[in-house]
Formats: C-alpha cells, structure tokens, sequence
C-alpha cells in the first residue's frame, strides 16, 4: 500500500477525480445495456455490431485519458476497475453476433474479411 501523501499526490496530479466522473459517465451509460443484456438479451446482429462500435467508441474515450496508474495509487473503489468489468462483460455477450454481422456486410478490395487474428479473442482477458 502506498503512503497517504503519495496517493494524494497522484490523486492531485493526475486529476482522478475528473476521470473517475468520466468513468462514471460510462457506466451510466451502459449498465442498462448490460442489464439488458442479461434479462433479456434479443439484440439481433446488427443491433450487437451498432453496441460494441459505440461501447468501445466510449471506453476508449475515458480509458486513453488514463494514466494506467497501479492500484496501489488508486483509490479503493476505483471506477476504471467497474468500467473494465463492464465493457468486457457486454463485449463477450455480444462480440459473436457483432463479428456475424460485419462478415455478411462487409469485405476487403480482395473479397471476404480475413478472420480474426489470436489477438481479438485475448481481449479482456479472453474471449473464449
């Protein structure tokens, strides 16, 4: 655990407190996806695409703002750790369908989209 001076030090250079509302924002935002999602989950194909284009748009919008700081320099309840949780949560439900889509309405200059690499299914920590 780092010294109370040194995580106010962060917390002041860093500005947390404003990123953390961004953060909050986000999950605001998508918690109803998610609650959606699990009760009742009917997206069809084009509605999960159109879901996980703006859940990553937002994420990325906070997350690149975010100075990836240890935890031991966060505060406790850090809402950067709830906003990770909940975009990888909605993008396994829906990244299946999403990627369906984009395979029927889309192609390259040479034909058909290659398929996804190793790397897309490593996302959040595994897609499988």
């Amino acid at each position: 655990m780092a010294p109370r001076s040194l995580r106010l030090q962060v917390r002041q250079s860093w500005q947390l407190d404003e990123l953390a509302g961004y953060y909050q924002r986000f999950l605001e935002q998508f918690r109803p996806l998610w609650s959606q999602l699990r009760d009742d989950d009917r997206l069809d194909e084009q509605e999960c695409f159109i879901a996980r284009t703006l859940l990553i748009h937002e994420y990325r919008k906070v997350q690149l703002r975010d100075p990836q700081l240890p935890d031991a320099l966060l505060p406790t309840f850090w809402e950067g750790h709830h906003a990770h949780q909940l975009c990888r949560n909605i993008y396994r439900v829906i990244h299946r369908r999403a990627e369906r889509w984009l395979d029927r309405h889309l192609e390259t200059a040479e034909g058909p989209l290659p398929a996804p690499g190793p790397s897309f299914y490593q996302r959040f920590g595994s897609l499988d």
